[in-house]
C-alpha cells in the first residue's frame, strides 16, 4: 500500500511553472493506484498556502510562500508537512509521519521480514520547477530530491517499505530519491515524462521507474493516467500503469 508518491503525488503537489499560487486553504480526497508492483490507497488532505511577498506583476516566479499539509491515508499514514517557497520556482521542506501498518505487503515473506507494526518517517526534500510559455503551450522541467529516515517499532528483522516496495535495515535506514520530469501544459491538459530512482543506504535495495503521464482537470476532479516501467532488485522490470484522481473542495489551488 502507498500514497503512490512515486508518480501521482508529484502530479498533485508540483506546479511546473508556478503561475497560480494565492493565499489559499484547500481540502481534497485523493485516490492513487499502481498496477505493478500493485499499490493503492485513498487519503484525505488539508493544505494551507500563505503568501509572504508577491511581485508577480514583474515576473511569474517573483513571490514567496509558506505551505503546510496534513494527510491521513487508508493504509495507516498520518503525516504533517511544511515547506517554503523562497521564490516561486523553488520549494524546500520536510515532513514527519507515522504509519500504523495493519496489513501484510504482497510479494514479501512476512515471516522473515517485518511487514506490520509502526514505521516512523522523517523526510527533507527540495524541488526546482522551471518553465516557459510559448504559443503552443508551457514547457516545464522539474528536478526533485528527498532524503527519508525510517525507523521501525521492531528491530529484530529488516522492515518492508510499503511505499517503495523495498527492504530497509532492521531498526532504521535512510532512503535517498531523485526525480526529473519534463512536461508540456496546454489548456486541455498536461503531458509529463517522469523518471525517478531511489536507494536504501544500508541494504542497498533500490528501484527506478519511468512513466509517461497525462493529466487533466474535469470540474473539481484532477485526473492523471500514466504508463511506463518499474524495476528494482526485488521486482523484475515490467510494465506498470498508474491512476490518480483528486477531488478538491472547489477552492482554487496551484495547478500546473
Amino acid at each position: 500500500m502507498s500514497r503512490i508518491y512515486i508518480v501521482v503525488a508529484l502530479l498533485f503537489i508540483t506546479s511546473g511553472y508556478c503561475e497560480a499560487f494565492i493565499d489559499n486553504n484547500e481540502s481534497s480526497i485523493n485516490l492513487g493506484v499502481r498496477t505493478y508492483p500493485f499499490s493503492g490507497t485513498v487519503d484525505g488532505q488539508l493544505k494551507s498556502e500563505k503568501l509572504i511577498w508577491d511581485q508577480r506583476e514583474s515576473a511569474p516566479w517573483k513571490f514567496a510562500m509558506l505551505q503546510s499539509k496534513l494527510t491521513l491515508a487508508s493504509h495507516g499514514l498520518a503525516e504533517v508537512a511544511l515547506s517554503v517557497f523562497p521564490v516561486g520556482i523553488l520549494e524546500l521542506g520536510g515532513s514527519t509521519s507515522t504509519t500504523s501498518r495493519f496489513y501484510e505487503t504482497k510479494n514479501f515473506d512476512c515471516t522473515l521480514v517485518l511487514c506490520k507494526g509502526i514505521l516512523l518517517r522523517s523526510v527533507v526534500f527540495g524541488r526546482l520547477m522551471m518553465g516557459h510559455t510559448f504559443s503552443f503551450g508551457s514547457l516545464f522541467t522539474l528536478l526533485a530530491a528527498s532524503q527519508t529516515q525510517s525507523k521501525s517499532s521492531d528491530d529484530s528483522k529488516p522492515f518492508v517499505d510499503e511505499v517503495e516496495k523495498l527492504l530497509g535495515q532492521a531498526g532504521s535506514d535512510e532512503f535517498a530519491a531523485q526525480s526529473v520530469a519534463f512536461g508540456l501544459k496546454r489548456t486541455e491538459g498536461t503531458v509529463l515524462l517522469l523518471h525517478r530512482q531511489g536507494k536504501y543506504k544500508n541494504t542497498n535495495d533500490k528501484n527506478q521507474q519511468t512513466y509517461l503521464v497525462y493529466r487533466t482537470q474535469i470540474d473539481s476532479f484532477r485526473v492523471s493516467v500514466g504508463a511506463g516501467q518499474y524495476q528494482s532488485n526485488r521486482f523484475q522490470s515490467d510494465f506498470s500503469a498508474v491512476l490518480g484522481i483528486s477531488l478538491t473542495d472547489g477552492i482554487t489551488a496551484a495547478l500546473f
